[in-house]
């Protein structure tokens, strides 16, 4: 059972997004949102940052307690399309608002 006021819902690119905001009880189990992470480490994400109006995607590489993030083959995405090529980048997670799994 989900916990009302857990869920922020955002919509990026008309489709709902819903963004794990403190903690999800699944089953019996409770995952925070360090450990939600962590689980998706080796998988590519889309990372949305403070003040930037542009989205970073890359594959997942690492995550520490404080949601710092170390991305391999980064991309610059800028309405919807690939700016960019970045390559290796590490994200302080104090200035990360939103991480998405990307469906491939």
């Amino acid at each position: 059972m989900i916990n009302r006021n857990l869920f922020l819902t955002r919509f990026c690119n008309h489709q709902k997004i819903e963004v794990l905001k403190d903690t999800i009880s699944l089953r019996g189990k409770i995952l925070f949102p360090t450990k939600k992470v962590q689980t998706l480490i080796g998988k590519r994400v889309q990372v949305e940052m403070k003040g930037d109006k542009n989205t970073l995607e890359g594959k997942l590489e690492g995550a520490d307690d404080y949601l710092n993030l170390h991305l391999m083959d980064t991309h610059e995405i800028k309405d919807g399309i690939k700016a960019r090529s970045l390559g290796s980048v590490v994200l302080r997670g104090n200035n990360i608002i939103m991480i998405v799994p990307v469906r491939e």
